[in-house]
């Protein structure tokens, strides 16, 4: 992606923390009422958010 400006910087930052905030309210779902048939979809959903977040902090990583 090249070079980030601070902006671009912060809104990458802004979006991993989101993704990995949407990580843990599902987690604490997933133990406190979730129901059992919905499982495999939250563990699909999981795995997707933990994919994007990674994706996003290794282009960071790349960037400089």
């Amino acid at each position: 992606m090249g070079k980030y400006t601070e902006a671009d910087l912060r809104a990458v930052l802004k979006e991993i923390s989101l993704l990995e905030e949407n990580q843990a309210l599902l987690g604490w779902d997933s133990l406190t009422g979730m129901p059992e048939d919905a499982a495999p979809f939250r563990a699909e959903l999981l795995s997707y958010l933990a994919g994007k977040s990674f994706e996003l902090q290794t282009e960071i990583g790349r960037a400089h």
